[in-house]
Parts: structure tokens; C-alpha cells; sequence
């Protein structure tokens, strides 16, 4: 039997943040390492690119702003695909997690997020409340693209069905675990801090690798939580348990 299907079953949210935190405790190396490899380049780049003064700032501003953004986007499919692979029971690897991130995915997520941003933005623009809304119903399109390896139109349209009927549910759990989020970046941020000024450090690039180092500690935990969800919504509306289970004997030898 495939290893995860004994324990994939419907979970309550206390359940779920339980399994996120002991997740994040046996991947934390993984998972830190994903999102380590895009945080701290980007972290020293926009240092360096203050440090060197206003001459260059604004040419610098805009390059990394786009290298950033390119860069979240094959970051945050690679840690999807990430703890997906070890919630599921399977083996990955830092490389092999970005080789898996081609460059039709790359795209695609891009033009998803360009999607979500310009309807948020419009969203914003007359009321928060659609903004909440779109939001919540597209929380999961990068779990689609890159689990399901559908295309953005679909993403869309799969985000959305598969809150359908669980929006309360989806917003406080994303909210609890959004302020979980914060009190650990918080956490993290007051103890490097404090850490640095008894050492007597500082600066723009001290801060600027501190900032990094909290992303890549606090990061996996939110997107894991998210990641949880996902699967929690689709055992719960697809039996997605039991699909998993019927492939894995569908697979297996005869005895």
C-alpha cells in the first residue's frame, strides 16, 4: 500500500496545522533548502543594490523587481511540488525539485498570477470585499498547475471549484494560519535582532540576509498549511484517498 494512504483521511483545522508543524519538523532542512536557494541571492542583490548608491538604484530596482518575481514564481512551484512529494511518502531532492520546474510551467504560473494580480487589483480598486473573495477562491492555483499540470484557464476554474462550498472553512483556516505565519516571522525577526545587536551587527546587507533568513524559515510553514488544505479539500470533495489507493493496488503485483 502506498505510505500515505493510511493517514490521508478528512482533518479538522487544529488537525491539520498539527500535521503542517510536524511536516515542517521532519522536512525542515527540504523545505528551508527551496526556498533558501531564492531568498538569500535576492536578499544580497537588493542589498548590494542600495549599497552601491542612488546612481544605479533605479536601473537596479527594476531588474530585481522582475528577477524577483520570476524567481518567487519557480520558487513557490518548487515547494509546492516539494511537500507534496514527502506529504504523499516520496522521496525529492533540492535539484531535483527546481529540474522538475520546467519552463512551460514557469509560464504558466506566470500568467496565472498576472490573472490573479490584475483582478485583485481591479477588486481592491472598488471594494475590499471581492478582493477577500477572489482571494480565497484562488488560493490554490499553483497546487493545481503544478500537481495537476492543467493550464491557467483550468486553474482558474479548479481553484474556484474546489473551495465551492467551503469558503468559510478555507478563510479561517487561512486566517489562523496567516496569523500563525506572522507571529513566527515576528518571532524569528525579534531574536536575530536581538541577536544582532549584542553582537553589534547591522547594516543594509546584515539586514537584508536577515529578512532572507526569515522567508526561508517562515515560508514552508505557510505554504504547507496551504498545501494540507488542498489535499483536505480534495479528499473530502474527489476521495482523492481512495484514488490514490485504487492506483496503488492498480500498480502492484499479483501476490
Amino acid at each position: 500500500m502506498h505510505p500515505s494512504v493510511a493517514r490521508l483521511r478528512p482533518r479538522d483545522l487544529g488537525e491539520l496545522i498539527d500535521e503542517t508543524l510536524a511536516l515542517y519538523r521532519r522536512n525542515f532542512a527540504l523545505f528551508a533548502g527551496i526556498v533558501a536557494v531564492v531568498a538569500i541571492p535576492q536578499a544580497v542583490l537588493a542589498a548590494l543594490s542600495i549599497v552601491f548608491g542612488n546612481s544605479v538604484v533605479g536601473t537596479i530596482a527594476v531588474v530585481l523587481l522582475i528577477v524577483t518575481i520570476a524567481c518567487y514564481i519557480v520558487m513557490i512551484a518548487a515547494l509546492a511540488r516539494t511537500i507534496s512529494c514527502r506529504y504523499l511518502g516520496e522521496e525529492t531532492t533540492v535539484p531535483g525539485a527546481y529540474r522538475s520546474i520546467g519552463w512551460r510551467l514557469a509560464l504558466r504560473l506566470l500568467g496565472a498570477f498576472t490573472v490573479w494580480a490584475l483582478c485583485l487589483a481591479l477588486s481592491v480598486a472598488f471594494f475590499v470585499i471581492p478582493a477577500v473573495v477572489i482571494s480565497i477562491y484562488w488560493l490554490f492555483i499553483p497546487h493545481v498547475l503544478v500537481l495537476e499540470g492543467c493550464t491557467v484557464a483550468h486553474s482558474l476554474d479548479r481553484s474556484w471549484k474546489l473551495v465551492h462550498g467551503s469558503f468559510w472553512r478555507v478563510f479561517f483556516y487561512g486566517l489562523v494560519v496567516y496569523l500563525a505565519y506572522l507571529v513566527l516571522q515576528i518571532g524569528i525577526t525579534a531574536a536575530a535582532t536581538f541577536v544582532l545587536s549584542v553582537l553589534g551587527s547591522g547594516g543594509t546587507v546584515v539586514g537584508g540576509l536577515l529578512s532572507a533568513v526569515v522567508s526561508t524559515l517562515a515560508l514552508p510553514f505557510l505554504f504547507g498549511a496551504i498545501t494540507l488544505l488542498y489535499y483536505d479539500l480534495r479528499i473530502r470533495n474527489e476521495g482523492f484517498d481512495l484514488e490514490l489507493l485504487a492506483r496503488d493496488l492498480a500498480i502492484r503485483p499479483p501476490a
